[in-house]
């Protein structure tokens, strides 16, 4: 196997700056390449990995490693890969933990020589057009220590999943091959960017105060959760707070260590389906967490745009605990609130379109959970009305209004289970979706219902619950894995449902990629490719190979998938977004002087990359 480690600059641009290599087998010393504009040592870098081709590629993040190679003209599907940070998770599978290189080896008493200047040396490569002999000098040691360190960390790392999952080491390599291989894919995604439109970004950020107002005026018309202090806004605890008691959400609400109620954005995912005050305020909050991306000092979209108009973000392959990516809201419009895609753009004479798995999760789950009930109610179209007839809710006579309510409270308990809600919560929750009163009892009544009608997942569920207890492994049909854990009970209890999700997502991204689509990016359950306008043969490529990943790993099993397509005419609107997009494009319609029709990309000295927090290390 060879050991790699590469280095380069303005990676939101379509051909970026590889600026070093570094190569080292098992028995030999680094071999480094100072590439960085010599084309004639890019072709003698190419050559020699093409002559190793059989090879394994152990890097750390492997998008990194293959958008350095598809930069010199190599097939990276041809290649294969053993990333160590996706090694890295599998030993030590938690949430919101840094798994860059550096921590990794400190993790595990592997001394790094540039631990106390690995940023310094960050920015030194990413700062600079030209290297003087001493910067080249300094950058090839750097990428040489990274290159070693590697090798004794994949070590470490295999002979801990040896032990932890209990296989032998060639069938663990194995393993890791094939989780790697999407996270080298992504380079692709990456590679191909997805359109914006330049000019209404800029238009935000020249009025980003302006539109943090006007979202927070809009929420104060449903409920007055902002109070001005004389030159702003602000969202106090207090008055948060007052708002759970008074409706008796604090018996579900959950606390810090101090006593206090949780207000983080999880927390507020969670519990924003249960009333329109809290939506809104959810809402209002993401929004506004997404504005500070458009700041006119150190906006992230642009910082991620390359000379050719088109957004490049990292996409966070693994970058959660379920295995799905973690690309950072900062930059990643498909992460921010639903709104802001209306700033996404195909290239003329083409077009957007997603395909994605409707109600997946519930497949996923009737099909682990062995619920013929359950994935009886999925395949008769609508899984709520199928519940509240399975339930014996409807009765002969209703009114067609009648049993649209009772429908409605079916649907509410569904998500709201989904969702890990308690009785009072899902009591709050169902009176605001039907419109009229329900009891904690009758809340408490049909979740007892769902548990009788659909005893087979219940059991299933059961059964998980027992394995977290026990601390054993929890793993996918693609080896993806975890440790059980009692103190995380609830998020883990739907772990295998999300990761399976997780699983047919990144095998119908690499089926997509080797029939040649050009994936602009991958969200949760969907899939968005761009095509040419009025030709629909790579959509139902796309298709197949979505329905392929089911059939591959759920044989017998189908899933629903949805499609919509976005012309590069129309403005993209989604369902419900309205009025958030119109509060956004009259700001963007608006003529600004400072916004030119040609987009000259920033300079790095006022954009600086790696600002913001992140789970993961980006890739210089």
């Amino acid at each position: 196997m060879i050991y790699c480690d590469s280095e380069y600059r303005r990676s939101q641009d379509p051909d970026m700056e590889i600026v070093a290599w570094c190569s080292m087998h098992d028995t030999s010393k680094p071999h480094l390449y100072f590439v960085h504009k010599n084309t004639h040592l890019q072709n003698t870098l190419k050559e020699e990995l093409l002559k190793r081709r059989e090879e394994p590629l152990v890097v750390f993040n492997a998008t990194a490693e293959a958008r350095t190679m598809l930069q010199i003209g190599l097939d990276i599907k041809k290649f294969r890969f053993l990333d160590v940070m996706v090694m890295a998770k599998l030993c030590r599978n938690v949430s919101h933990k840094d798994y860059s290189l550096l921590s990794t080896c400190q993790e595990y008493g592997i001394t790094h020589p540039y631990t106390q200047s690995k940023n310094e040396m960050r920015d030194l490569i990413l700062n600079n057009t030209k290297y003087t002999d001493k910067e080249k000098e300094a950058i090839a040691k750097y990428c040489v220590a990274d290159t070693m360190v590697l090798r004794q960390l994949y070590r470490r790392l295999m002979d801990e999943l040896v032990a932890i999952y209990e296989v032998t080491e060639v069938e663990m390599e194995k393993r890791i091959r094939y989780l790697s291989a999407f996270v080298a894919y992504t380079a692709i995604i990456e590679q191909n960017g997805m359109g914006i439109d330049v000019l209404k970004v800029k238009n935000i950020i020249n009025h980003q105060k302006t539109a943090v107002v006007s979202f927070q005026e809009r929420c104060n018309n449903v409920y007055p959760f902002y109070t001005w202090t004389g030159s702003r806004f602000t969202c106090r605890y207090d008055v948060k707070a007052d708002y759970i008691f008074s409706n008796g959400l604090d018996k579900d609400w959950p606390t810090t260590d101090t006593g206090r109620l949780c207000f983080d954005k999880d927390t507020m995912k969670k519990f924003q389906s249960v009333s329109p005050e809290l939506k809104i305020l959810y809402e209002t909050e993401k929004v506004i967490r997404n504005l500070a991306s458009f700041s006119p000092s150190n906006s992230k979209v642009i910082a991620h745009t390359g000379t050719d108009g088109r957004l490049r973000p990292y996409f966070g392959p693994y970058g959660t605990v379920t295995g799905r990516n973690a690309a950072s809201a900062s930059y990643f419009p498909f992460a921010m609130s639903r709104g802001f895609r209306f700033l996404l753009k195909a290239e003329e004479g083409y077009c957007i379109t997603g395909v994605d798995w409707g109600q997946q999760e519930i497949a996923i789950a009737a099909y682990l959970s062995g619920d013929d009930e359950l994935l009886d109610s999925y395949n008769s179209g609508d899984v709520y009305a199928s519940f509240a007839a399975k339930a014996g809710a409807y009765k002969e006579g209703q009114s067609d209004k009648e049993r649209k309510l009772i429908r409605n409270k079916f649907k509410a308990t569904t998500l709201g289970i989904g969702y890990g809600m308690g009785k009072y919560s899902l009591a709050l929750k169902l009176t605001n979706d039907t419109g009229t009163k329900v009891t904690v009892q009758e809340a408490s009544n049909l979740i007892n219902l769902h548990k009788r009608v659909y005893r087979k997942y219940w059991k299933w569920v059961d059964g998980l619950t027992k394995k977290i207890r026990e601390e054993r492994i929890l793993t996918t049909k693609d080896f993806w894995g975890i440790q059980g854990n009692s103190e995380h009970m609830n998020s883990l209890r739907n772990w295998p449902v999300q990761s399976s999700g997780s699983m047919l997502l990144h095998f119908a991204i690499i089926r997509s990629l080797q029939r040649g689509l050009k994936v602009i990016a991958p969200l949760h359950d969907a899939i968005y490719i761009e095509h040419k306008e009025g030709d629909m043969h790579d959509v139902e490529t796309l298709e197949a190979c979505m329905s392929e990943a089911v059939s591959r790993f759920f044989p017998g099993l189908t899933i629903r998938t949805d499609r919509s397509t976005h012309l590069n005419s129309e403005t993209w609107i989604e369902d419900g977004c309205d009025e958030l997009v119109k509060l956004l494009d009259d700001l963007a319609k608006d003529e600004c002087n400072l916004v030119t029709a040609h987009f000259i990309p920033p300079d790095f000295e006022t954009f600086n990359l790696f600002e913001e927090e992140v789970e993961y290390e980006q890739p210089v």
